[in-house]
Formats: structure tokens, sequence, C-alpha cells
């Protein structure tokens, strides 16, 4: 059990070194909210992932890994889409009159 909690505080750690040092590589607020909540997801999904699989046995820790590796690279996608409209500046409000004439 101490070492769990010793890996927890160690990843903490380096998580918010790691944010620290890409914090003044944002800009605007929005880009940093955006780092933040990427950042927290992460640290969340990877602790989470770390809980399940302490206490499985080696057969099925193989076996989970399967889906555990496809969700990491939809959820990684999805981060690098965001991040590229976070970017580009694509947060501003949908056309409103626009999507009434395509319907």
């Amino acid at each position: 059990m101490f070492f769990l909690v010793l890996f927890v505080a160690a990843a903490f750690l380096a998580g918010a070194f790691f944010l620290r040092r890409l914090l003044p590589q944002y800009a605007t607020a929005i880009q940093r909210s955006w780092l933040v909540r990427v950042s927290l997801f992460a640290f969340c999904g990877l602790l989470l992932l770390g809980l399940v699989l302490v206490p499985l046995p080696n057969k099925h820790r193989l076996v989970a890994l399967v889906p555990i590796f496809f969700l990491i690279t939809a959820f990684v996608r999805i981060f690098k889409s965001g991040k590229a409209r976070v970017r580009a500046g694509e947060h501003s409000a949908p056309d409103v009159e626009r999507m009434k004439r395509m319907n």
C-alpha cells in the first residue's frame, strides 16, 4: 500500500512539473484551460489504469491491455484535434442562421 501512495505522489509531482513547464507556451486563457483539463484527465486516467491493473493476475493484465490500448489511441486523437481547434481559434460560437438554412 505504501508503494501505491508513493507512486501516486510521484505521478502527481511529475505531472505538476510537466504542466508548469508547458504552461508558458500557451498564450491565451482558453489554451491554458485546455492544457489544464487535458492534464487532469490524463492524470486521473493513468491513476485509474494503475488501480485497475494492480489487482489483476498476469494473464488478465495482458488481456486488459488490448482495449486499454484502443481507448488511449482514441483519446489521443480526440485531444490532438482539440488542440488543433484551440490553437486555430475555432472556438467561436456557431453560425445559427447558416445552420437553419442548411436544414
